[in-house]
């Protein structure tokens, strides 16, 4: 018998997208599947239009539940919600305005299958706005193809690992403790180099889903001063969780600060005020103790600052 996959869908206001999000599941060629729907209080008809098409799509085999008002908001706790009533031995992953293309389970479950016991979460690549094509040419460093590879190091230079395509152990994604609510962002690359350390991961070089860009789209409006947030903060939590060894952390540290600083220093020349003051109260609500990374990253924000700046004085000072 086919081992039963949960798929978990979180939802916010997703009423244009979420019907085709939900008949891509129903039309997997993979067909033991529970569909999870959860709500985070949309305003608009997410919620009657998943009713109305999962009913006919995938009768008996989904569930919907709603966030209380009084539990935290976001995709990162959406998703906690449904992997705590999961019952499947695996898990994968759909954002509510992407699609999945037919065969995507069928080829992840075979791969997770056959090597049992040695890998544990299957990853391959997305297709940009439904036009079928791949989001760029096969990198080497994302792994060796169709076969279990340690892929802590390639995660830290390049959060690859997309959650739309991620299909995953449930007990392994239990054991990791799911998604860090308190992350603005990268709340999925944080859990992908957890438990990079514990197994090891397949990739397929071969697009699974299509990720649609669109105004409303987490891609397009998360902003950077989140990005900028939740890469210091990831950089804390692998540093305070004693997982990594120097090497990686010091690797890390590049990667996690190196997109910060650009960022922030983005921000600053585009005089995003608000974004300036989102970074500025994270950084004193993380207290004392995280001071040293912030300042870490005003330094690095200086230096590039001073970089810019000495580059056109030069080129001023040469047309003179």
């Amino acid at each position: 018998m086919e081992t039963l996959v949960s798929v978990i869908i979180p939802a916010y206001n997703s009423e244009e997208y979420i019907g085709d999000a939900i008949r891509s599941v129903a039309e997997q060629s993979y067909t033991n599947l529970e569909l999870i729907i959860v709500d985070d209080r949309s305003t608009d008809n997410t919620i009657n239009i998943a009713m109305e098409i999962a009913e006919v799509c995938l009768p008996g085999k989904y569930a919907i539940y709603f966030r209380p008002l009084d539990h935290p908001r976001g995709p990162g706790a959406a998703r906690n919600e449904a992997l705590r009533r999961a019952n499947g031995h695996y898990i994968a992953f759909l954002d509510s305005d992407d699609i999945w293309l037919p065969d995507h389970l069928q080829t992840a479950i075979d791969h997770l299958e056959e090597y049992k016991g040695e890998a544990g979460l299957y990853y391959c690549r997305m297709s940009l706005s439904g036009n079928n094509r791949s989001d760029g040419k096969h990198n080497s460093g994302w792994g060796k193809i169709g076969a279990p590879t340690h892929v802590t190091d390639i995660l830290i230079k390049d959060a690859c690992v997309h959650l739309p395509v991620v299909c995953v152990e449930k007990s392994l994604l239990l054991d990791a403790g799911g998604f860090e609510e308190s992350l603005p962002n990268c709340q999925d690359w944080w859990l992908w180099l957890k438990l990079s350390k514990v197994t090891k991961f397949i990739y397929f070089n071969r697009p699974g889903a299509l990720l649609r860009m669109h105004n409303d789209s987490v891609t397009r409006t998360l902003g950077g001063a989140k990005q900028v947030v939740g890469r210091v903060r990831t950089y804390i939590k692998a540093k305070q969780s004693g997982l990594f060894t120097e090497d990686e952390l010091v690797a890390l540290r590049e990667s996690c600060f190196g997109i910060a600083s650009s960022l922030t220093v983005d921000i600053i020349r585009k005089q995003h005020l608000e974004a300036v003051i989102y970074i500025v109260k994270s950084s004193w609500n993380d207290g004392a103790g995280c001071l040293p990374y912030w300042l870490y990253l005003l330094w690095r924000c200086l230096s590039t600052l001073f970089s810019h700046l000495s580059f056109h004085l030069r080129k001023l000072l040469a047309k003179d």
